[in-house]
């Protein structure tokens, strides 16, 4: 059985607000084509379709049109399509009876008909595909369910169901929109708990909730394409497009050729295009940010005025200098060039010896701090009692798992 693995479309994304319409139509055509040339048995989209869970008219349009002349490019193939956290499983579904035509798959909700989940893919194959589900939301299966882990329950239980099927010991593939432990999170923002970490408000996940009946996990969830673990079989194929400045790295779709059950996927990268990429200055060279002086950064934008191009700039600032000014500097600069400058991020010079209460501190810097470094900031300007503190942590911890 033959694959293409995609994922994370985030369709209606905007950067800054800028509309990326034509960044999305341009992927899609992309995708169109690998189909056509590699002409898969499937095709599976695992999760965030769209960006937000009310996508606007013209975005579901572009969903509708795309799909449509990816399916054109080779009618017998099977289109599988899950929500991911992003998504509006019920918006997503509205029209799966019609998708049903074309030979599509849209599973949007969590079900207790497992066989509503497993896609026989003619003679070549199974799909067990399971859209996104908060841990604690999955459905109970039997009484024993009560006491017990939900989700590994229900994959342990779709894992038997697929086997109960596959008499003919055919490949499996499943689908899911997750966080798995030891992934690569480059791209991503880690918001930091008590007790945990989570990526995109999602928990991670162990490797061995996906049973070895599954052949080839095709994950959802992680922007950066890569493979989990220390063998071939779970992958995330990543974004077909940078959804954010992080993201400056190659993207894909990946081909996926299983022979046999039980065998290795053998899996290649199909890369796309991007048409406008986007771009750190001064370049980034570490994890960490680093900036420049204003003067020094705008002449590095000299040579970038004419690229079509997304452009956030470092630029160090002191305690006396305002971040506001430098941007209406910089806005001046591009205007009337093709580049599409978006921000500035301010790197704050820190003096030795301050603590985190004394800092000026970012929004996005506050994202990724403890409830506890919270909290401390908090009290360095209101006194807490005891029982204040706990409230706090208590709001900080709920907020962290909106979805």
């Amino acid at each position: 059985m033959k694959i293409i693995h995609t994922a994370d479309w985030h369709l209606g994304h905007k950067l800054y607000n800028y509309n990326r319409e034509d960044e999305q139509r341009f992927f899609l055509e992309q995708i169109a084509d690998c189909v056509k040339t590699q002409q898969p048995d499937a095709l599976v989209v695992s999760g965030d379709i769209f960006d937000t869970g009310m996508p606007n008219i013209e975005t579901q349009a572009l969903f509708v049109e795309e799909l449509k002349k990816i399916h054109e490019q080779y009618r017998q193939m099977v289109i599988v399509v899950i929500a991911g956290n992003h998504d509006s499983y019920s918006r997503l579904e509205i029209d799966k009876l019609l998708w049903r035509e074309l030979n599509t798959y849209i599973i949007g909700n969590i079900s207790t008909d497992l066989s509503t989940h497993i896609i026989p893919i003619a003679d070549k194959g199974y799909i067990a595909a399971v859209p996104f589900c908060s841990s604690r939301n999955f459905p109970l299966l039997n009484e024993d369910d009560a006491v017990a882990d939900r989700q590994t329950s229900y994959f342990n239980a779709l894992a038997d169901k697929v086997k109960q099927l596959n008499t003919s010991q055919l490949p499996v593939v499943l689908m899911a929109h997750l966080a798995v432990s030891g992934c690569d999170v480059k791209g991503h923002t880690v918001t930091k708990t008590e007790t945990a970490e989570m990526i995109g408000g999602l928990e991670y996940v162990q490797e061995n909730l996906f049973s070895s009946e599954f052949d080839y996990v095709a994950l959802g969830h992680i922007h950066h394409p890569q493979f989990v673990g220390k063998n071939k079989r779970i992958r995330y194929s990543g974004t077909p497009f940078p959804v954010s400045f992080d993201e400056e790295y190659e993207h894909s779709v990946s081909i996926v050729e299983l022979k046999t059950h039980g065998t290795e996927p053998e899996c290649t990268e199909f890369p796309l295009q991007i048409l406008r990429p986007v771009c750190t200055l001064p370049t980034q060279k570490s994890a960490k940010p680093h900036g420049d002086s204003l003067e020094n950064i705008k002449k590095l934008l000299q040579t970038h005025l004419e690229n079509d191009e997304y452009i956030r700039v470092n630029v160090n600032f002191g305690p006396d200098d305002s971040p506001a000014l430098m941007n209406q500097d910089i806005e001046k600069l591009v205007e009337g060039h093709a580049c599409h400058f978006c921000l500035i991020n301010p790197i704050r010079e820190i003096t030795a010896g301050q603590t985190i209460a004394q800092q000026k501190i970012s929004i996005d810097e506050i994202k990724n701090l403890t409830q506890s470094e919270i909290v401390d900031i908090i009290k360095s300007n209101i006194p807490l009692s005891d029982e204040e503190i706990t409230m706090f942590k208590e709001i900080l911890n709920d907020n962290t798992n909106i979805q």
